[in-house]
């Protein structure tokens, strides 16, 4: 794990410096009240230690069906994925994405949803974007019998360890408060847990053999249904560090 450096280093950064940043509760006051109200996993890992496209195909089909980079076939993939099976289940779903004051939207909206008393809001990162970890990525079981695409000068591996980890906060009324988890999850936990909740069949031995993240939970006593109140997301952390003043 000492390789990210010299990874991002480019023109503008030769020492790759970037990679060693982070951001502080002045820059993410929304983030960070919101990963502390709730309960997070601190062993979450991307499912593949790759790009976006192939960890979202982790997570919606438990598979990449073998890509390995940001590509898309024109007629899309060559299997199912979940949004098949709640649409054949009669199950209702949405695509949401964007940056901390769209969170902090979705979040408060559902907060003041008739629905919050009964929901579970995953929120995650499809992959680490080169920030450096310290902890090593484990073994994974191998999804399927479907090799990797690997081009001229690709490592050879298979799909058989998971990425760097990525943070996680599951927002939910039966949320454990104050909680950090130290099991161990990927993407297809959280197909796992959407298959568990409507029971859906698994889609390949990487997701059959998830942690549908159970541990972050606590459904006979829901202690939030009356939600915390969260830091605003301002776009310009000097206002936060005013108003916090």
């Amino acid at each position: 794990m000492d390789g990210f450096t010299a990874a991002n280093a480019v023109p503008a950064d030769p020492t790759g410096s970037r990679a060693m940043g982070f951001y502080d509760i002045n820059d993410l006051p929304f983030y960070y009240s919101l990963y502390s109200a709730f309960a997070i996993g601190d062993r979450y890992f991307a499912s593949v230690p790759g790009p976006t496209f192939p960890n979202r195909e982790y997570l919606l089909a438990g598979t990449s069906f073998g890509h390995i980079r940001n590509d898309l076939p024109a007629a899309g993939l060559s299997g199912r994925s979940i949004f098949n099976e709640l649409d054949e289940a009669g199950v209702s779903w949405k695509i949401y994405f964007s940056e901390q004051q769209f969170v902090a939207g979705v979040v408060n909206a559902l907060f003041k949803s008739p629905n919050w008393p009964s929901s579970a809001l995953f929120l995650t990162y499809d992959e680490h974007g080169g920030y450096f970890d310290h902890i090593s990525p484990p073994a994974a079981v191998a999804p399927d019998d479907i090799p990797p695409m690997l081009g001229p000068g690709d490592t050879v591996a298979g799909f058989d360890r998971y990425g760097v980890r990525v943070p996680s906060v599951v927002v939910s009324p039966f949320a454990r408060p104050h909680f950090v988890s130290h099991d161990v999850f990927d993407h297809t936990s959280i197909l796992r847990f959407v298959e568990k909740r409507f029971g859906l069949p698994a889609f390949t031995r990487r997701d059959a053999a998830a942690d549908p993240m159970f541990d972050l939970f606590d459904f006979e006593k829901p202690a939030l249904l009356h939600p915390p109140t969260l830091q605003p997301a301002v776009v310009n952390p000097a206002q936060f560090a005013a108003c916090a003043v």
